[in-house]
């Protein structure tokens, strides 16, 4: 893997691993979970969105020195694997290639360690300004704001290793603090617990044991192979081809309209707040839903969201809605599974599947959709499942896939909603955060992705969809979706920026 990798907004990221030959080098093995090539070559984007009275010059230095200091004197110190890269362990003495690693350099007391992090200038953009991003909810897609241009990295990064990067980028009244985690390196509550950590870094707080032991620990062993006596790979619904009982019918798979190959994606910002999402919840929970039963928010909302975007695809489609299934993958955070740290930083995610009918989508109750989801959620499952995953890995260097995925019927959906980055206060410089949120993703751009971003302070959550222009413009104005919700900014549509 390619260590040095130009920034988009700035200097050299990294440097490579031939100029670090005066400290000896350290390695942190990956999850179980990322010991493949294609999660090493993602990252996860996520931008900070701060008010500011000034945005002088000297403010915006200020700022950048505050932030340098924390990840250099403080942050990175105390975690020193982020401010490494990801390499294939070949290239440690000993190691057979083919394993994944975290190569970070020792830390020297005294010494600023991660200085390549960020930026040693400040960025400031003249449009959108603060006033603008506020306009649109701070729908940063809208706003002409993608990731080739304002993050350290693009989603699908081949060249890139870092472990973390930080774009800064002032605005007329504000800052937009961009992290581009490495997927192979944390999931989603990797990323919030680095934010966390930095908080605590602009505020000169102390780190406990606590924070310095889950954060530093080791990644081997969290979860457990199969054993001779368990049950096999083929009994786990991991298959090469996805030939499992949730496995579509064949004449799904012909009903594709091919129109879908050449219209342009776009995406858009649905906002819930937290009485519609309470009404939402409250409703469901008393249809369809045996009584001693629990359905959570994410469960209700996701069922909501599979519901609205199918709705808005049928038109597109001949075949009667009997014969068409849509398939909801759905990340799930595994920690509590496995006996794992809440704050535990690395990679622990797998994915359920739930394959229905458009009949039967369209006809259940929110409610029962939504126990169907919390069904899929049983602990045993999920936990053979994941370590079939990941004898899957061993064997192959790839991702099992459970059932065959079709563009166009289907929906990935990542809920980041419990991650609490709208409460992390950066310090007094900068302080908590009014928005987090997601810049336009153009050459990752899926039909069907859905991201859960994380919660504001108010109880909102907002909801990035992408679709085709077309279904966009349907779900927008399905009355479902207008009664609920209300979609915030417009349609960033991909190619346009």
């Amino acid at each position: 893997m390619q260590v040095v990798t130009p920034s988009r907004i700035g200097e050299e990221l990294s440097p490579n691993a031939n100029s670090w030959p005066h400290k000896p080098m350290k390695y942190l093995d990956l999850d179980a979970l990322a010991q493949h090539k294609r999660i090493n070559k993602l990252y996860t984007n996520l931008t900070f969105c701060f008010p500011l009275s000034d945005t002088s010059v000297h403010t915006q230095l200020s700022i950048q020195e505050a932030l340098r200091r924390a990840l250099t004197r403080r942050l990175c110190p105390a975690f020193p694997w982020l401010a490494g890269y990801v390499c294939d362990a070949g290239e440690r003495p000993g190691e057979g290639q083919g394993r994944f690693a975290i190569k970070y350099d020792s830390y020297v007391p005294d010494q600023p360690l991660g200085s390549h992090l960020v930026d040693p200038h400040p960025r400031f953009i003249s449009f959108p300004d603060w006033k603008e991003l506020k306009r649109v909810q701070f729908c940063l897609p809208t706003a002409g704001l993608d990731e080739r241009r304002f993050a350290r990295f693009e989603t699908f990064d081949e060249s890139a290793g870092n472990v973390l990067g930080f774009a800064v980028v002032f605005v007329h009244g504000g800052l937009l603090l961009t992290v581009s985690a490495h997927h192979g390196s944390m999931d989603m509550a990797g990323l919030a617990w680095a934010m966390r950590m930095l908080g605590k870094a602009l505020r000169n707080e102390k780190y406990s044991e606590e924070d310095l032991r889950v954060g530093n620990m080791s990644r081997k062993g969290l979860l457990e192979g199969f054993k001779e006596n368990d049950e096999s790979i083929e009994d786990s619904n991991v298959k090469d081809e996805g030939v499992t009982e949730r496995t579509r019918p064949t004449e799904t798979k012909t009903k594709v309209n091919d129109e879908t190959k050449q219209t342009r994606l776009c995406w858009a910002s649905f906002s819930f707040s937290a009485s519609s999402l309470c009404m939402l919840k409250e409703s469901a929970s008393h249809d369809g839903v045996p009584s001693d039963r629990f359905i959570s928010t994410d469960d209700v909302l996701s069922a909501f969201i599979w519901q609205a975007i199918t709705r808005a695809r049928t038109t597109r489609f001949t075949a009667h809605p009997s014969s068409l299934t849509t398939m909801l993958s759905r990340n799930i955070d595994m920690r509590r599974s496995f006996g794992v740290p809440l704050a535990y930083p690395g990679l622990l995610v797998t994915s359920t599947t739930t394959l229905l009918t458009f009949d039967k989508l369209f006809s259940a109750p929110l409610g029962a959709i939504a126990y169907i989801l919390r069904e899929a959620l049983d602990p045993e499952t999920l936990r053979r499942e994941t370590r079939a995953q990941v004898d899957y890995i061993k064997a192959h260097n790839a991702p099992a896939r459970k059932v065959g995925e079709i563009t166009g019927l289907d929906v990935r959906l990542s809920s980041w909603a419990k991650e609490d980055c709208c409460e992390v206060d950066f310090g007094p410089e900068i302080g908590r955060p009014v928005a987090v949120r997601k810049l336009l993703l153009e050459a990752g751009a899926r039909e069907g992705l859905v991201y859960f971003l994380p919660r504001g302070r108010d109880g909102e959550i907002v909801v990035d969809v992408c679709l085709t222009v077309g279904d966009m413009e349907r779900m927008r104005m399905d009355r479902e979706v207008e009664r609920i919700a209300v979609m915030v900014g417009g349609m960033g549509v991909c190619g346009d920026t």
